[in-house]
């Protein structure tokens, strides 16, 4: 079978017995249409490793993303797998081909002068401002995580250490600081919101 036409049968696979979005078939289209484009209408049978990761390669030059370049090759895995079901291709030529490493998108820290805007914002006037201004000072002196913060018990500050006692992730337990100002703002809470 011909690319084009094995392509063809695919898209309507999708939207028939899948049942897709025209959105999605769509997206499909497109990236099977780049790999038919790169490879001619040649027979999926003749289809080589060396020619995909000739395809990627091209795919890269052009500036898609590890992302687009990714989601491409799911889209041909996707093609390959019906092929095979349908008994129009035997082996899978995408053994031997790596997916395209995404890089990590580095987190975004707030600055000094957001965190004191952030601490500083709930109105310590009222019981839950308090409140929300003892969480804020724990979570920022301790560097919790808010899953640990929610964990916490009354029993796990020890405020004349000035340090609480954590459990992360798989029931790690550590102590975490706690500065002064975390402290206070604990005090304040403890003393004046927490008997009511």
């Amino acid at each position: 079978m011909r690319l084009e036409l094995a392509i063809d049968a695919f898209l309507t696979h999708l939207a028939v017995e899948r049942g897709l979005s025209q959105a999605t078939i769509e997206a499909y289209g497109r990236d099977l249409g780049a790999l038919a484009n790169s490879l001619g209408n040649c027979e999926v049978e003749r289809i080589r490793a060396r020619r995909l990761r000739r395809h990627l390669e091209v795919l890269e030059e052009q500036g898609l993303s590890a992302t687009s370049r990714n989601r491409a090759l799911s889209a041909i895995s996707q093609l390959f797998a019906f092929l095979r079901g349908e008994r129009l291709m035997e082996s899978d030529p995408l053994t031997d081909i790596d997916r395209p490493k995404r890089g990590r998108r580095i987190p975004h820290v707030l600055g000094t002068r957001e965190v004191e805007q952030l601490i500083a914002a709930p109105d310590s006037a009222t019981a839950l401002g308090l409140r929300d201004r003892a969480i804020l000072e724990v979570l920022y002196a301790g560097g919790l995580r808010v899953s640990e913060l929610v964990g916490l018990k009354l029993g796990d500050l020890q405020l004349a250490s000035r340090v609480c006692r954590v459990f992360g992730k798989g029931r790690r337990q550590r102590l975490a600081p706690l500065g002064e100002p975390a402290i206070e703002w604990l005090e304040r809470y403890l003393e004046e919101v927490r008997p009511g």
